[in-house]
Order: structure tokens, then C-alpha cells, then sequence
């Protein structure tokens, strides 16, 4: 099958829009069972047969429904969708590039947040060593231990928030 280029198209184009623009009949010339023409409009407004002795009457209607009109119908719709196909892609790579970016956002936040977990479980462990049986230092421990974890997800949020501001768009 011929690949449809731009280019084809165009040519495709000149040829419908150079036919005669219809409407198309077809008439049989002997009686049932052909031979066929195609009877069509002269530019002088008078009908003519501009095509005879077509021994098919498939192949004559054919040709009536595959007329200037159909041939340009179906020429603009090729190039809608190519259109479209292109946009499509291109949307595609955007797609692809910004899913990229995420992942890589998600694999730096994911660091940062067990970067974090590390360094509270590494406090809780100083403050559960120091703790000398009281309630009252485990709890100053423990409230250490959640301010520390606060401080460090704020600085992390803030810092992708940073990171976000400076990709722009992305």
C-alpha cells in the first residue's frame, strides 16, 4: 500500500479538485447488464457520458461514489488525523518527560523521608539510653524525638517546594 506523504496527498488533491464535480450516474447503455457509463455534467450544463464502456456495474458505481467530493471528504479527514497523530506524540513525549521528572522527585523525596525515619529512630534511641526510669524524661525524649522529626519533614517539603520553583514548569 502507498504510504500517503504530504506531498501525495497534495497531487491527490490537484486530481479531485480538477474532476468534474458531479453529480455522477450510471447508466446502463445496452440494457440490463452493460456495458456502463458515467453520466455527468458538461461545464457547459449540458449532461454527457464521460466515461463509457465500463463492463462492471460494481466498478461504475464505484467510480460514482469515489467522486471529487468523496476522494477531497476523505483527503481532509487523512490529514486531520495525521494531524492529530502528531499532536498526540507529541503530547506523548511531554508525558514521558514529566513522568520521568516525578519519578526522580518521588525517588529524592523517598530518600529524604527514610533519611528522617533513620534520624528519629536515632534519637529515640539517645533519649530511651538516657532515660533513667522516669516518665518525665522519657516523655522530654519523646517530644524531642517528634520535634526533630517535624523540623526535619518541614526542611525536606521545603526544600523539594524550592526544587519545584526552580524547574519552572515541570
Amino acid at each position: 500500500m502507498e504510504r500517503l506523504t504530504p506531498e501525495r496527498i497534495a497531487e491527490l488533491r490537484l486530481i479531485a479538485e480538477a474532476a468534474t464535480k458531479g453529480p455522477y450516474e450510471v447508466v446502463g447503455l445496452d440494457g440490463y447488464g452493460g456495458p456502463y457509463a458515467l453520466r455527468m455534467p458538461h461545464r457547459s450544463g449540458r449532461t454527457w457520458y464521460g466515461v463509457e464502456g465500463i463492463k462492471r456495474r460494481e466498478d461504475a458505481e464505484y467510480f460514482v461514489a469515489m467522486n471529487r467530493n468523496t476522494v477531497l471528504a476523505l483527503l481532509d479527514e487523512i490529514e486531520r488525523l495525521q494531524h492529530e497523530v502528531m499532536h498526540l506524540r507529541d503530547f506523548l513525549a511531554e508525558s514521558e518527560a514529566l513522568a520521568s521528572h516525578l519519578r526522580q522527585r518521588y525517588e529524592a523525596l523517598r530518600a529524604a523521608v527514610e533519611d528522617v525515619a533513620e534520624r528519629i529512630e536515632m534519637d529515640f534511641e539517645r533519649a530511651y539510653q538516657r532515660w533513667d526510669n522516669t516518665a518525665e524524661m522519657y516523655d522530654q525524649g519523646f517530644a524531642h524525638a517528634l520535634g526533630r522529626a517535624e523540623q526535619m519533614v518541614r526542611a525536606v517539603l521545603e526544600q523539594d517546594k524550592q526544587e519545584v520553583a526552580d524547574d519552572g514548569d515541570v
